[in-house]
């Protein structure tokens, strides 16, 4: 499917418009922003799709993937998180560098997303070559960007799942 087009603000004070990043692959996540309120006994699987996209963020920078993150809590909580609450889930997961882009649901209904974590592979071209709906591991979200890019630069920075992925792509 081509992927719908949108225009978003970020947390961080930035406009997204998905069609200023054509020719670029672009890994576009749902996720809950704010904690569980049952947090102890349901694991928060948005909290595992960060540190895996992250992972991919800093792996594939330098081949022009781009991760964006669209906050999706309404659909956990009915209702968006407020910008201060925002801005500390920004700060406690250090990630100042990936968008935080603020939906009032109407990206989410175009992409059919109904659980949290979704996330989507967009290719170059504009379409949706994968989605996941719940957690998309390390190794599904690498082996889905290697096929649009190839293996990271060797300088880039490495975690245990990137080696793995390398030494299993390398055989």
């Amino acid at each position: 499917m081509s992927a719908p087009d949108f225009n978003l603000s970020s947390a961080q004070g930035d406009t997204y418009h998905l069609a200023d990043l054509q020719g670029q692959v672009v890994l576009l996540s749902f996720i809950n922003t704010q904690p569980l309120d049952d947090s102890l006994s349901t694991p928060d699987m948005s909290r595992s799709q960060i540190v895996f996209l992250k992972s991919i963020a800093q792996q594939y920078a330098a081949k022009g993937v781009r991760v964006l993150l669209v906050d999706a809590t309404a659909l956990v909580h009915g209702e968006p998180p407020d910008q201060n609450a925002l801005r500390n889930f920004i700060h406690n997961w250090d990630i100042e560098t990936i968008p935080i882009l603020m939906d009032g649901m109407s990206v989410a209904q175009a992409y059919g997303v109904s659980q949290v974590p979704t996330t989507f592979v967009i290719a170059p071209d504009g379409w949706v070559t994968q989605h996941w709906d719940g957690i998309a591991t390390a190794a599904h979200l690498a082996l889905a960007v290697q096929s649009l890019v190839g293996l990271p630069d060797a300088d880039a920075d490495a975690t245990p799942d990137s080696h793995f992925m390398q030494e299993r792509a390398n055989r």
